[in-house]
């Protein structure tokens, strides 16, 4: 969303030209499992492609990090929310980002950081690196609701399977 002079807000927004040219993911950590490997291979072919790409994270580099590539930003949030908050909208707004990925929707945090983008005026997609159901066969029933809250607001879902984009529309 833009604000104008008055602070109103306004729809989302691409480049000024309506064109996709600067991407930025939110990964929590780039080590350890799918979900982050996924999200620097994602990032290194954007690259390749043209378009800038920022990664936001919750820790500065790590030895046991997957190599991004030399070309990407990186920026490592604060902890805390309100420091937080301002941390994700003044980096978004000085790489001019377009839109946003992002993954871990069943982290309370990424709901927090997809919110900051889309009140920021990007674009949003929530990544499901994980089955539909999962929340439910791990026994956290509560994660099931945050992950529909939360998909209703993206502008769009990458899913990882077809099954999952099915149940995702079914829901």
């Amino acid at each position: 969303f833009t604000e104008d002079a008055t602070g109103a807000v306004a729809a989302p927004r691409a480049s000024e030209d309506g064109n996709i040219k600067t991407i930025a993911i939110f990964v929590p950590t780039l080590r350890g499992g799918g979900a982050e490997r996924v999200a620097v291979n994602l990032s290194a072919s954007w690259l390749n492609r043209g378009y800038r790409v920022v990664v936001f994270t919750n820790e500065e580099p790590n030895p046991a990090d997957f190599r991004l590539h030399e070309k990407l930003q990186r920026v490592v949030l604060p902890a805390r929310r309100p420091e937080r908050w301002n941390a994700v909208r003044d980096n978004l707004r000085a790489a001019s980002v377009d839109l946003c990925m992002f993954g871990d929707g069943w982290r309370r945090q990424t709901h927090y950081d997809f919110f900051s983008a889309k009140l920021t005026g990007c674009l949003t997609v929530q990544s499901v690196h994980h089955m539909f159901f999962c929340p439910v066969h791990e026994f956290r029933p509560e994660e099931m609701e945050w992950l529909l809250d939360y998909g209703r607001f993206a502008d769009a879902l990458a899913c990882l399977s077809v099954d999952n984009l099915l149940w995702w529309r079914a829901s």
